[in-house]
């Protein structure tokens, strides 16, 4: 993809916007890439005009100089839900319920990816005849639907209590 530049507004001549995220300093006459920060895990960039600074997310940025202007209350969606993802073709614009609702069903699916990729081993709540009465993705899963402390489940899944029955890990 060929790198496409833009001004900045209110910044015009100072820093350049492209479509590969690279936000351009164009201070002191030197052409210098600006490094970001994170802020809540979301790029960061700082600008400097005069005596004025002012931060700005990149995402915001490169969705308003080339794809739309952002309307009062919309915000823009990581569609991959990466944050450092902030190319065109992930960004959309959309209200905060409708953001809500994409992160609730990217979380089920992320959150179902990273639990395998972390090998973290779902918990089986059984009863007094080893039937299976609910899985739980992990421990702590366990604890906030059953309101029993993640200490005790894992003594149960561990036998290390063995008065204690209730809990033991899915066998493969």
């Amino acid at each position: 993809m060929q790198e496409i530049r833009k001004d900045i507004n209110h910044y015009e001549k100072l820093y350049k916007v492209s479509n590969l995220w690279n936000i351009k300093s164009f201070r002191f006459s030197k052409e210098k890439t600006k490094k970001y920060s994170l802020s809540h895990w979301y790029a960061l960039i700082v600008l400097k005009i005069k005596r004025s600074v002012k931060a700005f997310y990149i995402h915001r940025l490169v969705y308003e100089h080339f794809i739309w202007n952002i309307p009062f209350g919309f915000e823009i969606n990581h569609i991959d839900w990466n944050k450092l993802n902030n190319s065109i073709s992930n960004l959309e614009c959309c209200t905060h319920s409708d953001n809500m609702l994409h992160a609730y069903k990217t979380w089920l699916i992320g959150c179902r990816k990273w639990i395998a990729s972390k090998r973290i081993k779902s918990v089986l709540q059984i009863d007094k005849n080893w039937k299976v009465v609910w899985e739980y993705i992990s421990m702590t899963e366990a604890q906030t639907k059953t309101w029993i402390h993640q200490s005790n489940i894992s003594q149960c899944v561990n036998w290390i209590n063995k008065t204690w029955w209730w809990f033991t890990r899915k066998l493969k």
